[in-house]
């Protein structure tokens, strides 16, 4: 009777094995795959989450750049317009210098290239040395995206305490 009683335990432990192997096997499976998915998953949805904070911070870095150079991009869309503040802006930067206006000529036709657009002005004026340099920083310094392209001086008396300024100035506008 032991014997038997051996043998019904053996088999009876070796069921419960078999069981547990082969419930292991099919039931847990299942639930380490979907585990293992699970975890890529999440590795990949961090990665994403990593770009995404550098893109954030790339983004309000440009944001920043951008609110800098806002004054430059307040050109108008109409190229009539873009002239008439172009000039606008030339003469009110001759008046805070100083400097008188004889003439301001705009070009009728701008140029383009590489992705801009340049309007140059004939621009005559008549100034004393400081109003000139004035007139010269300003114009380095305005809102706009404005250049000299050339100038010439010439006295326009003997004494040459004032001078006849004739320049070409151009706006660019990206």
């Amino acid at each position: 009777m032991k014997g038997k009683t051996r043998e019904r335990l053996l088999w009876g432990v070796m069921g419960a094995l078999a069981v547990a192997f082969l419930g292991e096997r099919f039931l847990l499976s299942g639930v380490r795959t979907r585990h293992r998915t699970l975890r890529q998953q999440i590795t990949a949805e961090e990665v994403k989450l990593r770009t995404s904070i550098g893109m954030q911070k790339r983004k309000a870095a440009i944001l920043s750049d951008q609110k800098k150079y806002a004054g430059y991009f307040l050109a108008p869309a109409d190229d009539r317009e873009r002239i008439a503040a172009f000039l606008q802006e030339t003469e009110r930067i001759a008046q805070e210098s100083g400097a008188a206006i004889v003439d301001l000529i705009p070009d009728n036709q701008p140029s383009k290239a590489a992705g801009r657009t340049t309007y140059a002005a004939q621009l005559k004026v008549e100034a004393s040395m400081a109003q000139f340099l004035t007139l010269l920083h300003h114009l380095q310094d305005s809102r706009f995206l404005i250049k000299v392209d050339r100038f010439s001086l010439t006295p326009k008396d003997e004494q040459a305490s004032s001078l006849r300024v004739d320049t070409t100035i151009s706006f660019v506008v990206p």
